[in-house]
C-alpha cells in the first residue's frame, strides 16, 4: 500500500516537473525571436572602412540617418581607416555579435585582403554574418588634363610606348582600385607604377595637384571633379555608359570585355542572432525606399541593389573568383591552400 503511494507521489512529482519546465521555456528563458523584437535598446556604431568624403562614407550617411529614424536609435557612423579596409573589418570582427556594431565596406576586407596578408585578425567572410548588398558601382578611370592622351585608347598606345613612366593611385595594396587597374593593365598590355593611399580623397587631391597620373576611383567620388573640368574621365569600368557621366565612354568600348564593377554591403560580426540579422535587413530594405535616400544614392551614380542575407551571402561566393583574378594579375600571392 506504501508502495502504491510512493508511486503516485512520484509521478505526481514528474508531471509537475515537467509541467514547471514548460512554462520556464514558454515564459522564463528569452528567445532570439524576443531579442530581435527589443532590437536596437541602445545606439548602433556602423564602422565604415575608408575615410570620410570618399565614395562608401557617402553612401552610408544618408541611409543611417533613415536608418536611426527606422530602428529609433541613432546608428551612427565610424571611420575606421587602413589597410584596403581591413582595419575597420578587424574592429568588427572582435566585436560582439549582438547587432551593435556593423561593418560597412566593400569586397576588399572581406574578399580580398584575407587571401593576401597573413595574421589580419579575422578569417575573411567566416569572420562575419552578411546582412545584405547595400549599392553597386562603376568605377571611373580619371586622369590629369596635361597628360597626352585624352582617351583610353591613347592612353595604351601612349603606356606601351612609354612603359613604367605612367603611375597610379588606389586605395591600398589589395583594394579593389589596386586590383582593377591591374587588372585594366593586363587586359591592355601595359605597365604602371602603383601609388597607395588611404582613399579616394586623397588621391584626387594629388591627381589634381600634379604628384599621379590617374586612378580609379568610384564614380561619386569622379563625378565633380570631371563636371567641374579638373580631371578628365578616361572611361567607365562597367560595360554601359554611366547615366549620370553620359560623356565618358565605357572601357570595353576600347578594351571589348572588359567589365568590372564594385558593390558595397552590410556585415555584422559572426555567430550574430538571426532574428537580429533579420530585423537590420529588413529596416535597412525599407531605408532603401526612402525618397530621400534613392535621390542622395542615385544622384552619386550608385544602384539601390538591397539583397536577403542568404542572397548576398551567395553572391560573395561569386565574387571571391572575380577577385582572385584580381589577385593573379596584380602578382599577390593567395595565402590559402
Amino acid at each position: 500500500m506504501r508502495m502504491r503511494v510512493i508511486r503516485k507521489k512520484s509521478g505526481s512529482r514528474a508531471a509537475f516537473l515537467q509541467l514547471a519546465m514548460g512554462c520556464i521555456l514558454a515564459f522564463g528563458v528569452p528567445t532570439t525571436s524576443s531579442h530581435a523584437q527589443s532590437f536596437p535598446e541602445r545606439p548602433v556604431k556602423v564602422v565604415v572602412s575608408y575615410p570620410a568624403g570618399g565614395t562608401l562614407d557617402a553612401a552610408a550617411r544618408p541611409i543611417m540617418s533613415r536608418l536611426t529614424a527606422l530602428l529609433g536609435q541613432p546608428v551612427v557612423v565610424e571611420n575606421v581607416v587602413g589597410a584596403g579596409g581591413a582595419v575597420g573589418a578587424a574592429a568588427v570582427a572582435r566585436a560582439p555579435a549582438d547587432g551593435y556594431t556593423l561593418l560597412f565596406t566593400d569586397a576588399s576586407p572581406i574578399l580580398i585582403q584575407p587571401k593576401i596578408v597573413p595574421n589580419l585578425g579575422y578569417n575573411g567572410r567566416e569572420s562575419f554574418s552578411p546582412i545584405s548588398q547595400v549599392v553597386s558601382s562603376s568605377m571611373t578611370l580619371i586622369t590629369r588634363l596635361d597628360l597626352p592622351f585624352a582617351s583610353v585608347s591613347e592612353l595604351v598606345a601612349y603606356a606601351r610606348a612609354n612603359p613604367g613612366k605612367l603611375n597610379y593611385g588606389s586605395s591600398g595594396i589589395g583594394g579593389t582600385q589596386h586590383l582593377m587597374m591591374e587588372m585594366f593593365a593586363e587586359a591592355a598590355g601595359i605597365n604602371m607604377v602603383h601609388v597607395p593611399y588611404k582613399g579616394a580623397p586623397q588621391i584626387i587631391t594629388d591627381l589634381i595637384g600634379g604628384q599621379i597620373h590617374l586612378a580609379f576611383v568610384g564614380t561619386t567620388a569622379a563625378i565633380p571633379v570631371v563636371e567641374s573640368g579638373k580631371l578628365r574621365g578616361l572611361g567607365i569600368s562597367i560595360l554601359a555608359r554611366e547615366p549620370k557621366m553620359p560623356n565618358v565612354p565605357a572601357i570595353a568600348d576600347s578594351l571589348p570585355g572588359f567589365g568590372i564593377g564594385s558593390w558595397y554591403g552590410l556585415f555584422a560580426p559572426a555567430g550574430t542572432p538571426a532574428g537580429i540579422v533579420g530585423r537590420i535587413q529588413a529596416a535597412l530594405t525599407e531605408a532603401l525606399r526612402s525618397p530621400d535616400v534613392v535621390t542622395a544614392l542615385e544622384s552619386r551614380g550608385l544602384k539601390i541593389e538591397a539583397s536577403t542575407a542568404e542572397a548576398f551571402s551567395s553572391s560573395l561566393e561569386q565574387e571571391q573568383e572575380k577577385w582572385l583574378s584580381g589577385i593573379a594579375s596584380a602578382g599577390l600571392k593567395d595565402k590559402k591552400p
